[in-house]
């Protein structure tokens, strides 16, 4: 080994993340360390900081934390696309109350309370109150929970680094619009972009803070990949460590959110905006979201049109608009005879005569049909008693928990087999029938 190599200190798990964190950086360290090798080389050194792979496999780094779970991570930049006018700065708002309240960003999921900064330079601090009272925001408790700017000076990083040296409680900012704060001259050059990008992450990895900016797309969406619709440079893409798109077709209230980057695992989430007081509301995972659709539009058909085989179903589904195909409908509906939402014979499919009547809309199971029920009586941005840490953490682990497979092999709970007799006790099933059609799945 290099005589000159500088091993990382040892992890010890009894250690805070905090003094993790200051034992990992060495930076000190290494520079009088290369101070110390060049100046009896005659020269400026700075040596490689060389981590071995045994020592990181050996060693378990600090949880990953989050401002929004799965959304937007604690520390970094993420920049958040879409075109114009299409509500970025409602949603932003509304992620920025929902974090400073520590209630629950787009209506659904639990947000840990943190001080939160936003630098609104398109619009007035009149035009934040009125969407503010649009959002029916309530007060917060405690003053500088979430503080707004609507103007900066021209020294605009070294402003804002100012401000976080003097406020360390701010761990959430975001800036609406990138363009506006960085006075970027040409979008498209790509070394302009990353010299006035890279200061603004630097500064968030820094002072451990997560930044927000928003960013328009270009004109037209492209039909590639969705990271190309940023307006400008691939420069703002990849400086960021994270992505964030968010779009919808005018006139329609239901959008998509696309997620990737280095904190985030790819996501395509479903959401819907409100467009009387401007608010965001998560749906779902999308393929989760258009599945559930798609099994409300199998069960409607049938229900106007009667019994029918798949290729009937699908014909007249095409002919009402929908643009899946023959092979979609086929798991679709076998997914829907396990539910025993529709029964089959002789592969002609049909509502049960004694089929209770429920909106199967986002409906999987059972326990997916509580969540349903609840989510629906969900209001919103009404005052909630802001999480804790702990009650946060909690919440978030639940939250996930619920978005994860169900596990089929484990035993039902107390709880579980009391739903189930309520469902069979509400949904005819003809002796031996079940049966049946799980054989016929099987030869099909």
């Amino acid at each position: 080994m290099n005589n000159d190599f500088i091993p990382p200190p040892p992890y010890n798990p009894n250690l805070t993340e905090e003094e993790y964190k200051a034992a990992v950086s060495m930076e000190n360290m290494i520079k009088r360390e290369g101070e110390r090798i060049g100046k009896e080389k005659g020269e400026s050194v700075d040596p490689l900081v060389v981590y071995d792979f045994n020592w990181i496999l050996a060693n378990e780094p600090p949880p990953r934390s989050w401002i929004i779970p799965d959304l937007i991570a604690s520390k970094g930049l993420t920049v958040l696309l879409g075109g114009s006018k299409i509500g970025k700065s409602w949603l932003s708002l509304q992620m920025a109350y929902a974090v400073a309240a520590g209630t629950y960003a787009l209506g659904k999921i639990p947000v840990e309370q943190k001080n939160v900064l936003y630098i609104d330079l398109e619009e007035s601090w009149e035009l934040v109150h009125d969407r503010a009272m649009s959002l029916q925001l309530q007060k917060l408790g405690g003053e500088g929970r979430l503080s707004i700017c609507t103007s900066y000076p021209s020294n605009n990083i070294k402003a804002l680094q100012s401000h976080l040296h003097q406020h360390p409680e701010i761990k959430f900012v975001i800036i609406d619009t990138m363009q506006k704060f960085l006075r970027i001259e040409n979008l498209n050059d790509y070394a302009e972009v990353v010299n006035k990008l890279s200061p603004v992450k630097e500064l968030a990895d820094n002072y451990e803070v997560s930044i927000l900016m928003l960013h328009h797309t270009r004109k037209g969406n492209g039909f590639g990949d969705w990271m190309d619709d940023s307006l400008g440079s691939m420069a703002i893409v990849a400086t960021a460590d994270n992505i964030i798109k968010l779009g919808r077709k005018r006139g329609e209230n239901r959008g998509e959110i696309n997620i990737t980057g280095r904190s985030c695992l790819e996501k395509n989430l479903v959401v819907t905006f409100d467009r009387d007081c401007g608010s965001w509301t998560l749906e779902g995972d999308k393929q989760e979201v258009l599945e559930g659709d798609t099994q409300q539009l199998i069960y409607d058909w049938l229900k106007e049109n009667g019994a029918n085989g798949p290729k009937a179903i699908h014909k007249g589904l095409v002919e009402e608009g929908y643009e899946g195909t023959l092979s979609t409908i086929y798991v679709i509906l076998s997914r829907m005879i396990k539910l025993e939402t529709l029964q089959k014979e002789s592969r002609v499919y049909s509502i049960p005569s004694k089929n209770i009547e429920i909106p199967i809309k986002d409906v999987k199971d059972v326990k997916d049909m509580e969540k349903d029920i609840k989510a629906k009586s969900f209001t919103p941005f009404t005052p909630f008693t802001p999480l804790s840490g702990g009650e946060a953490e909690q919440a978030s682990v639940k939250y996930r928990e619920q978005r994860e497979p169900v596990n089929t092999t484990a035993k039902p709970s107390v709880h579980d087999e009391h739903i189930n007799n309520i469902q069979s006790s509400q949904v005819h099933t003809v002796h031996g029938f079940q049966e049946k059609q799980e054989k016929e799945l099987e030869i099909y």
